[in-house]
């Protein structure tokens, strides 16, 4: 018994939907056991979830409570999917080293990338009684089939969520860091009207002709 994470590629879109409704009535069966699955489709260019079902029944490397799929689609279909596919070296900056995320990130990357534009897919986990047993239910549709090692994928989903934390952290940073030197300078100009005010009452003084005129501190 083994437990893989599994993209099924369909040429015909409503081939997609017909598998997935067969895999959601017969999820458990003698030679597999499916505990999670989503119907994506790529939609100008970005993954967009369409159905998905959850058994309940968790295998020895789900991430528990059936969130294995539902986090790598939310990855993959977000920002930090965007980041770990494409121009991420750029925009992590100094949180994270770029060429860790493009060693540790491949099957992400790979998983992602299965699905081109206009194409639907199911991503599952499940675990097999015999090698290439769920496979085989797939070859009457003009389906392609990628496995993946469960456990790895979930490591990876892990990694990518802590950067996702690392980023906003990040960025929650550099606005603070933004708003001090937006402060400071509205400070500094708040200061400058002041000093002009008592410069202003000095010389007035000076000259016997105090008038306060309010709207110098506008």
């Amino acid at each position: 018994m083994s437990e893989s994470v599994f993209v099924v590629k369909f040429a015909v879109e409503s081939e997609a939907y017909q598998a997935f409704s067969e895999l959601k009535a017969a999820a458990l069966t003698n030679d597999y056991v499916i505990s999670q699955a989503f119907l994506v489709k790529n939609e100008g260019g970005k993954i967009i979830e369409k159905d998905e079902f959850d058994t309940g029944i968790e295998t020895v490397n789900d991430m528990g409570a059936g969130s294995l799929i539902g986090a790598l689609v939310g990855i993959i279909g977000g920002p930090t999917g965007m980041l770990l596919g494409a121009s991420y070296g750029l925009l992590v900056g100094s949180t994270v080293d770029a060429m860790d995320i493009a060693d540790n990130s491949l099957l992400i990357n790979q998983v992602s990338s299965a699905v081109t534009e206009g194409e639907s897919a199911i991503l599952l986990l499940a675990s097999e009684n015999n090698d290439g047993s769920f496979a085989k239910t797939m070859e009457k549709f003009s389906a392609t089939v990628t496995e993946f090692d469960a456990g790895e994928v979930a490591d990876e989903v892990d990694e990518a969520i802590e950067l996702e934390r690392k980023l906003r952290k990040e960025a929650r940073q550099q606005m603070r860091a933004e708003k001090k030197a937006e402060r400071k300078e509205n400070i500094e100009d708040h200061k400058a009207k002041i000093h002009s005010y008592f410069q202003y009452l000095k010389e007035s003084q000076e000259s016997s002709d105090i008038h306060i005129d309010p709207m110098i501190l506008d």
